[in-house]
């Protein structure tokens, strides 16, 4: 492994996850905040969860199991597949926006960009496996600028889902274009069914699923405990947390790329320098978020900023463990089976879903925080659990 080439890979990485934070976190989602009505806002909201939790858990993490397989030259079985992903991402996406209270052609557009967004993802991984990490910023880039024409028409037709549509539509043309997915043909001689591929990507769709619900599913979950008011109110507090996804997402994308499943001494290397700095990024994310989501609030979301006092030190500490937890993860998912780390995050859901209920009852949207960390300190231990059981295993060889 060359450390020039991997610390390279790691900033342009990092730099166009940046690119996407921005267009949606920074740009999209305040802007959105401010043009649309308190009711309106959440339920956008909602769909962005929607969005995510689908494109995450298929298109992207077919795109990540290519990576983790290297099947560098299966374009034919990958693309199959994601055909029907993609339709299905499109039917739930129908099914949810409708339930939002969109209207049908609004539900009809918004749901072609989650079914586009499923592509544009799994072109990302591909670019990633052939570490042409500088095409993910230009796709990135790409996006970004998509959606600020976007919202820019947005402002002048009010046509919800123009941002979704430019973002995707602008990214997907250059995606395509430079990825393997342009060889896909509708075909019965070109389409086929890999059982070995899908059965990988099912084990991996469902923990990805879970990880996702886990990061969206507060938004979901306060609607009908606490309303409109502390979706938004919540949504505004704990956007900053994407600014630690800054560093985690990419270096976690990297090194699933860069790891061999036979290299035993560089995975007890970077077992041990995960177990070893987990505390120190604990603290250190922890305290630079408490300033950063005080200030982001006051410029993003002043509308939010009385109520979102009392959840940014909770919330500043999820952002902490869950950093950790993220970083800790990559190596759970590289080095052992997928149905363990499954395990996991049933018992992590579980716990969270109880906790949330009840502190939320007793303390409102504190005790919803409050729950957050209850939960991301659970996954924690389990990961470095099972990362202990790795290094005492390879000890024993």
């Amino acid at each position: 492994m060359s450390k020039k080439k991997f610390i390279k890979d790691i900033i342009v990485n990092s730099f166009s996850f940046g690119v996407y934070v921005i267009s949606q976190q920074l740009i999209l989602m305040p802007l959105m905040g401010k043009m649309l009505d308190e009711r309106s806002f959440a339920s956008y909201i909602i769909f962005i969860s929607i969005f995510s939790i689908i494109s995450n858990s298929l298109g992207s993490e077919l795109g990540i199991v290519r990576q983790i397989l290297e099947h560098k030259k299966e374009a034919r079985k990958y693309n199959s597949l994601l055909v029907p992903i993609t339709l299905i991402s499109f039917v739930i996406a129908i099914i949810g926006t409708l339930i939002l209270g969109f209207g049908v052609l609004d539900s009809l557009m918004l749901s072609i960009a989650v079914a586009m967004a499923n592509i544009r993802l799994y072109c990302g991984a591909y670019f990633r496996m052939n570490k042409t990490f500088s095409k993910v910023l230009v796709q990135n880039i790409l996006y970004l600028v998509g959606i600020g024409v976007g919202v820019l028409l947005f402002h002048f037709t009010s046509i919800i889902w123009v941002p979704s549509i430019m973002g995707e539509i602008i990214s997907l043309i250059y995606s395509i274009y430079l990825s393997d997915f342009k060889q896909l043909r509708l075909t019965k001689k070109y389409l086929i069914f890999d059982k070995n591929i899908f059965l990988k990507l099912k084990d991996y769709s469902i923990v990805e699923l879970i990880t996702n619900l886990m990061v969206y599913f507060d938004k979901l979950i306060i609607y009908p405990i606490l309303g409109p008011l502390a979706v938004n109110t919540y949504y505004a507090t704990n956007t900053t947390s994407k600014i630690s996804s800054l560093i985690i997402n990419p270096l976690n994308g990297v090194i699933i790329a860069w790891l061999k499943n036979d290299d035993a001494n560089g995975r007890k290397r970077y077992i041990k320098f995960a177990l070893k700095y987990t505390l120190p990024i604990i603290a250190v994310i922890s305290l630079f978020n408490i300033p950063v989501i005080y200030l982001a609030i006051k410029i993003l979301y002043s509308q939010y900023s009385d109520s979102s006092i009392s959840i940014i030190i909770p919330i500043a500490i999820s952002v902490g463990i869950g950093t950790a937890s993220s970083l800790i993860r990559s190596l759970v998912l590289k080095y052992r089976k997928s149905t363990e780390l499954l395990s996991i995050y049933i018992q992590y859901t579980l716990v969270f879903i109880f906790a949330s209920i009840a502190f939320s009852n007793i303390w409102g949207l504190f005790g919803f925080a409050i729950s957050g960390i209850v939960s991301k300190t659970y996954l924690l231990a389990a990961f470095i659990f099972k990362l202990k059981n790795i290094v005492h295993e390879d000890e024993k060889k």
